[in-house]
């Protein structure tokens, strides 16, 4: 892959962020501050585990990857000269970024979960 996609991934490794994203709680305090709701949308230990398990494949891991370039690793677009327009180019920022935190941060924990069951040798 050529442009910065490549270079995006050279400098930010998805292992990176599967061990730098925050917990559930650190996610919502950044999402929602102290007075939002809690978010209802955890995802279920098999969902973790599900993700982990694609990540551990050649296909998983590429599909990982593009997921890290479309959210994670992604720059902000340019939001024009009005203020109106930046503001709504860093929302659209914000929103992707927060995907991808939510993403790597149930990536880990299934990662954690698969380790917790894999018989030790």
């Amino acid at each position: 892959m050529s442009g910065p996609a490549a270079f995006g991934r050279q400098t930010a490794a998805i292992e990176n962020f599967v061990r730098q994203t925050p917990d559930w709680d650190g996610l919502e305090r950044a999402l929602f501050g102290s007075e939002g709701a809690p978010d209802p949308h955890r995802p279920d230990d098999r969902v973790k585990k599900f993700l982990a398990a694609i990540w551990r494949t050649p296909e998983g891991r590429e599909f990982i990857e593009w997921l890290a370039d479309l959210t994670v690793r992604s720059a902000p677009e340019p939001g024009g000269l009005t203020f109106e327009g930046q503001h709504i180019a860093h929302a659209k920022h914000e929103t992707r970024w927060a995907l991808g935190q939510a993403v790597f941060r149930a990536l880990a924990e299934g990662d954690e979960l698969i380790n917790q069951t894999e018989p030790r040798r």
